[in-house]
């Protein structure tokens, strides 16, 4: 069975953190998904949180090298993988990212509804020890930023 190659996006306004409550998984999740083929992380990140939101990101790593046929890209702020039983290995690539302005759209193909968290919100619903972990580092991360 082939690796899966994951970009998910922890989006960062106003220190919240938009997290989408996904349908199939039946848990809130941060919003992202499989990376295309020809697709760059940093691609998949952008379409990803424009389809499941209607929202745009900023990276706030910035790149090293890009010459020719080299390019740079951000450095994910975690990786992970992720086991599903009878499902491929996902490979994460996880970025904390600062949310431009807009209103969201939600997909509901993908989401039950949306949901801006605060620290205090993260501490009090029902998450997932990593989603929980992730997204208080990531509203440290881009308050810092």
């Amino acid at each position: 069975m082939k690796n899966h190659f994951v970009a998910n996006c922890y989006g960062i306004r106003r220190g919240k953190v938009l997290l989408g409550f996904h349908k199939k998984e039946g848990k809130w999740l941060p919003l992202g998904g499989h990376i295309k083929s020809g697709e760059t992380p940093e691609e998949a990140v952008r379409r990803e949180f424009r389809e499941e939101s209607g929202l745009q990101v900023e990276f706030l790593t910035g790149k090293e090298y890009s010459s020719g046929k080299i390019k740079s890209l951000h450095q994910p702020q975690k990786m992970n993988l992720v086991c599903m039983g009878d499902h491929p290995l996902h490979i994460n690539l996880i970025y904390f990212c600062r949310v431009k302005k807009g209103g969201e759209k939600i997909s509901e193909r993908e989401h039950r509804k949306l949901r801006w968290f605060s620290k205090g919100d993260i501490e009090k619903e029902r998450l997932d020890a990593d989603v929980r972990l992730y997204a208080k580092e990531a509203i440290g991360f881009v308050s810092k930023a």
